[in-house]
């Protein structure tokens, strides 16, 4: 996976053109955040996944993929610590890797700081995700973020299907949007 992330970075330097260098940082990012699960995996004992680690992984791979000298984009993870089976855990970090690098790719502009913070919460039926940035909004951010894009309809796939959750989007008051998702508990228990 890692020789896969570093061609497709190399063919996206080659090209001039915007739109394939944006693509290349989704796919990269995406095979990314498979890559850490299994990378997890192969150094433990178990079958299971610590979300925790997995997500701050990922995390910290978008934000180095779309730093530039002067963003000050902060982070925050916390709850509960999660172990998750390898199917579940890599759908999980489909889904916040798509979140985190929409509201780095639409929630800042014109900003040079921020705010990101991801909660794990651990239910009696469900587990949750919250994804929350305090960024402009969904409206005001346009692009695939405001008219609910490809993104947003992977991530709704995903949860409904392969988690058997639910998706709840709504904007923050004072700014910024707000993600929550549920992972129904015989998929990780």
């Amino acid at each position: 996976l890692q020789t896969i992330i570093s061609l497709v970075g190399l063919e996206a330097a080659r090209k001039k053109n915007d739109e394939v260098k944006e693509f290349s940082r989704t796919i990269t990012g995406q095979i990314r955040s498979m890559s850490v699960t299994y990378d997890l995996l192969a150094h433990t004992d178990t079958e299971l996944v610590d979300v925790g680690q997995m997500l701050s992984r990922i995390i910290d791979g978008v934000l180095g993929g779309y730093a530039s000298g002067d963003s000050r984009i902060e982070t925050e993870i916390r709850g509960d610590r999660l172990m998750f089976p390898e199917l579940a855990a890599s759908t999980v970090a489909l889904i916040v890797n798509e979140l985190v690098t929409n509201s780095m790719k639409y929630a800042f502009h014109g900003r040079d700081h921020g705010k990101i913070e991801l909660t794990m919460e651990s239910g009696e039926e469900f587990a949750w995700f919250t994804v929350e940035d305090d960024g402009c909004g969904m409206e005001k951010s346009g692009g695939e973020r405001g008219r609910g894009g490809l993104g947003l309809n992977l991530v709704q796939s995903l949860v409904k299907s392969s988690l058997k959750g639910d998706l709840f989007i709504e904007e923050r008051e004072g700014g910024g949007v707000k993600i929550r998702f549920s992972v129904r508990r015989d998929l990780y228990a």
